[in-house]
């Protein structure tokens, strides 16, 4: 025995929204707008609001099924039949004229949608563009910037004055100048630029063989907020950076003011951009009273292992 409140039971309110609660729903809209379309009509009140001016075909069809609807037959001289039951309201909730309505409610329905198509009613078609989710915009990722990704050191131009203008001496100038570095600039999920930067300084270990001591830098910085940065070893000076990003991302901009009680008080610029015609080549640009020093990094590619070729492995 099914319960008063159960789905599927006649009349029962269902606040999930099931399938029979949907039906009933959209057919109570469909009979309330065909009741309200036949008491226009009966009414002769059409007017500009309700139909479009160049609906005639709509009016006639409309008037000829609330002739069915109603009873009477169509004549050339008068639309339906007068009388009580051509000109009496229609409420979509009264029980004894809906139920006498049930045949020809569903063609009157159907007139009234083929209609609407021909005459375009609603004056524009339906574009999948607009319907788009505002918070689907929001929440598709974009492309990352192109300063964003792991670099290694090329070749550079004049950065050994550079060095020494920072307060490195000739020991510490040759062995940064044959050292390795790698770049890696990201944005963390707070905003954050993050730039880290790895030297590996070639030496020797005890026993004679070559080897490389890696030192890793590493500095988090937020847009157009000063704070001080970490530096080098061999760069002697207090700096407090600030960091801009301009040219729609391909260009970091950090402005190095230098504390002016310490020995070396110079202010320096450093600039990391990426050309948009040669994107896997990011240049750092070092300015500093009237010294220009340039480096060039390639962009580091995560090679992905070829599946058809075969690797055998020794136990």
């Amino acid at each position: 025995m099914i319960e008063e409140d159960a789905h599927g039971s006649p009349g029962h309110t269902c606040l999930t929204g099931c399938a029979s609660t949907y039906r009933r729903a959209m057919r109570e809209r469909r009979l309330s707008r065909a009741a309200y379309l036949l008491n226009k009509i009966n009414e002769n009140q059409f007017d500009d609001e309700d139909f479009n001016s160049n609906s005639s075909q709509l009016k006639k069809k409309l008037s000829s099924s609330a002739c069915s609807l109603s009873g009477g037959s169509s004549s050339s001289s008068s639309p339906c039949r007068s009388g009580e039951s051509a000109h009496r309201k229609i409420s979509p909730k009264s029980g004894g004229s809906l139920p006498s309505l049930n045949q020809g409610i569903s063609k009157f329905i159907q007139n009234i949608e083929e209609q609407e198509t021909e005459a375009d009613v609603l004056g524009k078609e339906f574009d999948p563009g607009k319907r788009k989710s505002s918070l689907a915009k929001i929440l598709t990722p974009q492309d990352p910037d192109l300063v964003v990704g792991e670099f290694s050191l090329v070749m550079g131009n004049n950065f050994d004055q550079y060095l020494q203008a920072i307060g490195a001496g000739p020991l510490s100038r040759n062995m940064v100048m044959r050292s390795k570095v790698y770049l890696s600039i990201c944005q963390t999920v707070d905003k954050q630029w993050e730039i880290k930067t790895e030297t590996s300084i070639k030496a020797k270990s005890l026993t004679g063989y070559a080897t490389y001591n890696r030192k890793l830098v590493q500095n988090k910085f937020r847009e157009n907020e000063a704070k001080p940065e970490l530096l080098d070893d061999w760069d002697q000076r207090l700096v407090v950076t600030t960091v801009r990003r301009e040219d729609d991302g391909t260009r970091l901009k950090l402005e190095q003011v230098a504390e002016k009680d310490q020995k070396y008080i110079s202010d320096s610029t450093v600039i990391y951009s990426v050309d948009r015609s040669e994107p896997d080549m990011l240049t750092i640009t070092y300015m500093m009273d009237n010294i220009i020093a340039w480096r060039k990094f390639r962009r580091i590619s995560c090679k992905v292992p070829d599946p058809s070729r075969r690797h055998s492995t020794l136990y």
